[in-house]
């Protein structure tokens, strides 16, 4: 029986006893399964500078408010940063100014869309919007955008034209998309739902046109492929001889 003589401990012994353990360094580390998804706007998010006439003032203004809406500012600061991102026309429209309207936020952008935003009265906005039908070749989509657009334009102007935006909407919609079965099919369902909302009525007749252009297009296919097996089948070589030489037979005994 041999005594068995420990090995000395040396850094290989104990770069070798440690080589199977996963390094906790190299470890992917996962959020907890229960962890949120929150989108948070920069506070140092920059806001275009704004001449007058290089954006619409509308979108312009809106990025402005998403901005001012995540910093704590005091009113006299988001009149000074609204100012300072002004340039040109834009910013003369409001310099000479009294002092007053100049610390005033909401004056400000007032002025602004007073100054540079739709020149329409408010009858030709109302007149444009009720006008709007789906034009050929626009889809739904594009349609509803188009009067969410028009109607953002209307409120700018009077938001009190139109107590219940999403019913005007929806009757809009409903009443003038091109599909006649369409058209028929939305009314339903906005005299039974008199409070959906327009987006979900905009869905259901995205949904409901694709189940239509689905069964069209298995229609189709199913009438090509039932006339495909019914065209009679080309006579033969052999059956062609066949029937000449019947023909000849018949003409010799005549």
């Amino acid at each position: 029986m041999y005594n068995t003589v420990p090995k000395p401990f040396t850094n290989e012994n104990r770069i070798k006893e440690l080589s199977w353990k996963p390094s906790v360094e190299n470890e992917v580390k996962r959020p907890p399964s229960n962890e949120k998804n929150v989108v948070y706007v920069q506070k140092d998010r920059k806001v275009p500078k704004f001449t007058g006439y290089n954006f619409q003032v509308e979108d312009w203004i809106e990025d402005v408010n998403t901005v001012l809406h995540a910093r704590e500012m005091s009113r006299q600061e988001r009149a000074d940063f609204i100012y300072l991102q002004l340039e040109g026309s834009a910013k003369d429209e409001v310099k000479y100014r009294s002092h007053l309207v100049r610390q005033s936020p909401d004056q400000i952008l007032e002025i602004l869309q007073d100054a540079f935003g739709v020149k329409d009265n408010i009858t030709k906005l109302q007149k444009n919007f009720l006008d709007r039908v789906q034009k050929p070749n626009e889809s739904l989509r594009e349609y509803s955008y188009v009067l969410m657009d028009l109607m953002s334009k209307i409120t700018n102007k009077d938001s009190t034209w139109m107590p219940n935006k999403e019913k005007t909407l929806c009757d809009q919609f409903s009443q003038n998309v091109q599909d006649s079965y369409l058209r028929k099919h939305l009314k339903q369902i906005v005299r039974a739902q008199s409070h959906i909302p327009f987006l979900d009525l905009r869905e259901e007749a995205i949904m409901w046109s694709e189940e239509e252009e689905y069964k069209d297009k298995r229609y189709n296919t199913k009438t090509k492929s039932e006339t495909t097996d019914t065209v009679p089948e080309e006579p033969t070589t052999d059956v062609c001889a066949s029937k000449d030489k019947t023909d000849s037979s018949s003409e010799q005994s005549d």
